[in-house]
């Protein structure tokens, strides 16, 4: 089997694994500090990322991303990710998701522009078209009647949430260039970080402590429960399926075919009986096919 192959099986992997990840999200986000959630998800996904990596390469495996040519693009992608998240939590609580979520979804399209203007990777103008009626197939199916709430703000926050994304993924791609790295280890290292970020910015909040301790024990253990299904469900095996992909492949081509992940998560919406298939989700599913068979030609 071709490292293509692998390398695209592997992006959907990550992308089935993101979509199953959304609805663990929504039901462990119940009444939970959305940035207590990314410790609680760290809490349990870091060790077993960093446990499988010393046992396969050693302690200099992990101690590796200190290094400083390594440390400073972990430190900046990771923040790329908690400023992007965090813009994003911003903008769902003022606009509707079906004005938003189409807007976030174009982050491929920052990945491939950096990617050509570093000249990281050989780009082919099948994968920059594929990108492109892949966005179109996510935007379809997330994207609903937005008449009246359309607003140049919501335009910049959703573009700039997606341009952090997108830097993120080409960041990640430079430090797997370094032979030392590996998938499991980027993503260890960087969901440790995200996960410390969230633990401060919490405990620095009066009232969200308050908050929190107002829940009953059933609420937390819920919260609990699901978090750390979710940690391991979208990172464990998601991120780290997405990151072999790139440093199998390159990012030009797995960085689109994930972020089919809300097309993902309506299919099991509907295979569960959460929704209905609609011709708008019908269509979506379509563009995807057809985008990704254009990225792999």
């Amino acid at each position: 089997m071709s490292l293509l192959i692998i390398g695209v099986v592997l992006s959907f992997v990550a992308a089935i694994s993101w979509g199953i990840n959304a609805h663990i999200v929504r039901k462990g986000m119940i009444d939970e500090n959305p940035f207590y959630a990314l410790f609680l998800r760290s809490l349990f996904t870091a060790p077993i990322l960093f446990l499988i990596v010393f046992i396969w390469k050693g302690l200099n495996g992990i101690l590796v991303y200190l290094e400083p040519e390594i440390i400073i693009y972990v430190l900046i992608s990771a923040m790329l990710i908690i400023i992007g998240d965090s813009i994003f939590m911003y903008t769902l609580k003022h606009y509707p998701v079906n004005l938003i979520q189409p807007i976030v979804s174009v982050y491929p399209l920052f990945t491939t522009f950096m990617l050509i203007i570093s000249k990281t990777e050989e780009i082919k103008p099948t994968i920059i078209l594929g990108t492109i009626i892949i966005i179109l197939g996510v935007i379809t199916i997330t994207g609903g009647d937005i008449s009246g709430t359309y607003s140049h703000k919501a335009l910049m926050l959703g573009l700039t949430a997606a341009a952090c994304w997108g830097i993120s993924v080409y960041l990640v791609k430079l430090i797997l260039l370094d032979g030392r790295t590996d998938a499991m280890g980027v993503t260890g290292i960087r969901i440790l970080i995200i996960g410390i970020f969230g633990l401060i910015v919490f405990y620095s909040s009066k009232n969200a402590r308050i908050e929190r301790s107002k829940r009953s024990n059933i609420s937390k253990h819920n919260s609990l429960k699901f978090m750390a299904l979710s940690g391991i469900i979208g990172w464990v095996i998601g991120a780290s399926a997405f990151f072999i992909a790139i440093q199998m492949i390159g990012a030009a081509i797995p960085t689109p075919i994930s972020s089919t992940n809300p097309i993902i998560a309506s299919i099991i919406g509907i295979l569960f009986k959460y929704e209905e298939v609609s011709k708008k989700q019908f269509l979506g599913i379509v563009c995807v096919v057809i985008g990704t068979i254009t990225i792999i030609m």
